[in-house]
């Protein structure tokens, strides 16, 4: 069986060479490798040329940057695989991922395989193991409908997804991949969530398992780190999409919660990074008037509820307060 390994490459010259390596040295050796060099300033191109030289397995596709989705669009549409498995540029792997999760995914014959992963931080080195979500076993169409509806897009207890949020660490049957990532045109936050929603909906079975195999990296240039004055509106347009694909209401009591989840992230990223109240205010507003449908503290827990009512009543002041009380208590707990 051959493996479609896609990397779309966007200034990643840092970390490239610790992904690529991780890839080329797999103990499974039947696979190809596609690096779209998305429009990359640095010398991630030069990289990606320098690797394929080396290796027949590498075929590099030079563009103009168009984001993450076209990037393995373009890979996919060039791809031959039987299974297709994607990997961030500046994340990497254990050697042993694809022998395993191939032949597992064989074994229980399932259109999908998920593996765990390991939180890296790029700066202290330091590797925190994620929470195993969702648990392990195999899932079927029953199991999988369940999945949706209980905590697939958020999970009151964790505060996190009930599923891993994005394609890497997963190896997907070649027949959904295309339709996951037409989904994702035009998103450029949560886009890998959404095809994944997309692709629950489709599949009739699910492999899990306990192996933490991927490696993700964290550092301070992730664009999910950054604030922007467009992260409003790019959640917003995320939310909106599930609201879309939801024709069997699986999301009611979640979509909600993770909407609201959003829009304090959104405050919370903007009040720290000291945007003015004035300019916050407007983009809640705005946040507010693109989800007309989709706000329901009945749903959420009475502290949300709390900050809910901060935000949506223009408390902005309050919570800085309180941002700034916790920044400054911090430093004298050890």
């Amino acid at each position: 069986m051959l493996i479609s390994v896609i990397v779309p490459v966007y200034n990643a010259e840092k970390y490239l060479r610790e992904c690529l390596d991780s890839i080329v040295n797999q103990t499974y050796q039947n696979i190809e490798i596609i690096l779209v060099d998305d429009g990359s300033t640095d010398g991630s191109g030069a990289i990606c040329d320098e690797y394929a030289d080396k290796d027949i397995r590498i075929r590099v596709i030079h563009s103009t940057n168009k984001g993450v989705t076209a990037a393995r669009i373009n890979a996919f549409e060039t791809s031959s695989g039987d299974y297709i498995t994607f990997v961030d540029a500046d994340d990497f792997l254990d050697c042993n991922m694809f022998k395993k999760m191939l032949n597992t995914i064989m074994e229980d014959n399932t259109d999908i395989i998920v593996c765990q992963y390991i939180n890296y931080d790029s700066k202290t080195k330091k590797q925190e193991k994620s929470i195993l979500r969702p648990p392990i076993g195999i899932y079927y169409k029953e199991d999988i409908v369940r999945l949706l509806k209980k905590n697939f897009l958020y999970n009151e207890k964790t505060g996190m997804a009930g599923m891993t949020p994005f394609l890497c660490a997963k190896l997907i049957k070649r027949e959904f991949v295309q339709e996951i990532l037409n989904v994702e045109l035009g998103l450029s936050y949560n886009e890998d969530q959404v095809g994944i929603f997309t692709l629950l909906l489709r599949i009739n079975s699910m492999s899990i398992i306990q192996d933490y195999f991927y490696y993700y990296r964290h550092h301070s240039v992730q664009a999910t780190a950054v604030y922007n004055d467009r992260l409003w509106e790019r959640i917003a347009d995320s939310m909106q999409r599930f609201r879309e694909l939801d024709r069997n209401d699986y999301l009611t009591i979640q979509l909600p919660q993770k909407c609201f989840l959003m829009l304090f992230e959104c405050t919370t990223k903007a009040i720290k990074s000291g945007i003015d109240i004035a300019i916050i205010n407007c983009e809640i507003d705005d946040y507010l008037n693109r989800l007309p449908y989709t706000f329901n503290t009945k749903f959420t827990t009475p502290k949300n509820k709390i900050k809910f009512f901060l935000i949506k009543y223009k408390f902005i002041a309050i919570l800085k307060m309180i941002f700034t009380a916790k920044s400054f208590l911090s430093r004298f707990i050890v």
